[in-house]
């Protein structure tokens, strides 16, 4: 069950810690304690840094253009595999993304990663993956991706 608490959807089990977690925040408004709460729990909720590529794949599978659009933080640096040059935010993103890479139907495979330092809420990672694309080309790219909050990439480099 779900229940709407000031325009966001929260599930009855989270309500249950509701008065918990609020303790913790001495704000005067309800409505701030509900913002800081559902903060909290997006923060318990984090990916691991070791699935972050795995989400970025699985999302990138899935096929669909917002969803990934949605993985990037509005102020990201991006090279991407098919397109020479650097794209600068999130609208670069959306860009590559629906009218370079996701027409060409890819299918993303990793093959190798590393965590090269994690520091507070920034983790960057490198590594390999392999395209497959709806021709049948297959091509292997290595990657670094720098992620904020353990949730949106900052930089993605991805030269083929």
């Amino acid at each position: 069950m779900f229940y709407l608490v000031k325009g966001l959807q929260i599930d009855s089990g989270i309500l249950k810690e509701y008065s918990i977690i609020c303790s913790k925040f001495k704000t005067t408004t309800r409505r701030d304690r509900v913002l800081l709460f559902c903060a909290e729990e997006r923060r318990r909720k984090a990916v691991p840094f070791h699935h972050l590529s795995e989400l970025w794949r699985d999302t990138l599978n899935g096929g669909n253009l917002k969803e990934v659009v949605d993985l990037y933080h509005e102020d990201c640096v991006f090279l991407p595999t098919f397109h020479y040059g650097i794209l600068c935010r999130k609208k670069g993103a959306n860009f590559y993304h629906g009218e370079r890479f996701m027409p060409k139907k890819p299918k993303c495979e990793l093959v190798e990663e590393r965590v090269i330092f994690e520091v507070g809420d920034y983790v960057s990672l490198a590594g390999h993956y392999d395209f497959t694309l709806a021709d049948g080309k297959k091509v292997r790219a290595r990657y670094t991706m720098g992620w904020k909050g353990r949730r949106l990439i900052l930089h993605h480099s991805s030269p083929e």
